[in-house]
């Protein structure tokens, strides 16, 4: 949608609140469908859920290039959301079966390594296809595409190794509540949501807005090529977070309180560049933004769940940080269209900064809180 959202605008005479909404809508229903299918991930066979998901959003892109009308494609775009949400908290799941405690600082950065390789194929293929035919095939592709891999994981996948589809003895102990609205009570959990929350807002602003942004600005329509910086320079930035915990000593708090504050600093830069009309520092500038929250969003959706496996809680803990995350990025969409409407996109990057900056103090402030639920180690130790 990224990509092709510019063309769209375009050809069927959309407004910046129209995208706004129709962009918005996908996160709406992927934030809620992030907090109940990573609760279903701890109840039911994660294999099933994710296969489910896949062939749903298969069909979803493959009908979207034939409708034609404005509501037809939200309602698909919102079905769309809503099932791919089945995919993350279900995977942290089966992944933590598959490996040992001290591997799972790897697979975090592994698989959020494997996104982010995701979103650089899919973009540089849209810009592609756009060069040489219409925004439709941008969406009928992934469709054949999604097609495929539902039937690798069909006859690959297994949820747990060498007892397939047979679940080991449940790890949730008295320490943290079988309840979902229990367990996102504990104030460590809720504020690390509301950090995701503010994180989920920049982080998916920038991935869905920086290409119309470069298009309507310094790049005059040609910005498919800028940013495709966004997802590389995001693989250097989840590179970056795992040196840093590494560094930290596994400190999550830590290192999200410095990735972010980076992130709010290179985004003033990028309001900056914006302001005095240079385009390549503008175009280098908000990717390096995007790496630092590309790092923090690892940390905070990846590395913090998994650690709740000692518990069995880590499909459950990952749905509800993406949750979080995605409920402030429709919040950002929506904003982001009403915004334009008003003022330029200079208050959008200028947002961006005061956001991060918000968010890089509240994570200190939770780092130094003598509440042991915020001291996400201390915590599953002790409800084990």
């Amino acid at each position: 949608m990224a990509i092709a959202l510019p063309a769209m605008e375009q050809e069927l005479g959309w407004n910046p609140t129209m995208a706004g909404i129709i962009t918005g809508v996908f996160f709406w229903f992927y934030a809620v469908g992030q907090l109940i299918n990573g609760y279903l991930g701890d109840q039911v066979d994660c294999k099933r859920i994710v296969l489910f998901g896949l062939i749903a959003s298969c069909v979803a892109n493959g009908l979207l290039p034939f409708v034609n009308t404005f509501w037809a494609m939200v309602l698909l775009w919102a079905m769309n959301g809503y099932v791919q949400s089945t995919g993350w908290g279900p995977i942290l799941k089966i992944a933590s079966h598959w490996t040992e405690e001290h591997e799972r600082a790897q697979v975090a950065g592994f698989l959020a390594t494997s996104g982010i390789a995701g979103f650089f194929a899919s973009w540089a293929i849209s810009g592609g296809i756009l060069l040489v035919t219409s925004w439709h095939w941008v969406f009928a592709f992934p469709a054949i595409v999604l097609g495929c891999i539902s039937i690798l994981w069909s006859l690959q996948v297994e949820s747990y190794p060498n007892t397939a589809h047979q679940a080991p003895p449940a790890k949730d102990s008295g320490g943290l509540k079988t309840n979902m609205l229990e367990f996102i009570k504990y104030p460590g959990v809720l504020g690390l949501g509301l950090v995701s929350f503010l994180q989920g807002m920049i982080r998916n602003g920038i991935i869905l807005w920086t290409p119309t942004l470069l298009a309507h600005t310094l790049f005059d329509g040609t910005a498919a090529i800028p940013s495709l910086l966004i997802p590389l320079f995001g693989l250097v930035g989840i590179g970056i977070s795992t040196r840093l915990l590494s560094r930290l000593k596994g400190n999550d708090q830590a290192a999200i309180t410095i990735l972010l504050a980076l992130a709010g600093i290179l985004a003033l830069v990028s309001a900056k560049a914006l302001k005095w009309e240079q385009a390549l520092l503008l175009a280098f500038t908000i990717a390096s933004c995007a790496a630092f929250m590309e790092g923090a969003n690892t940390v905070l959706l990846t590395s913090i769940p998994l650690k709740f496996a000692r518990v069995g809680k880590q499909s459950t803990m990952a749905g509800f940080l993406d949750f979080a995350s995605y409920m402030g990025a429709a919040f950002m969409s929506i904003f982001t269209g009403i915004i334009l409407e008003r003022w330029n996109w200079n208050a959008i990057v200028v947002s961006w900064a005061i956001v991060c900056i918000i968010a890089s103090i509240l994570t200190w402030l939770l780092a130094r809180t003598k509440d042991t639920a915020v001291q996400t180690n201390d915590w599953t130790r002790r409800a084990v």
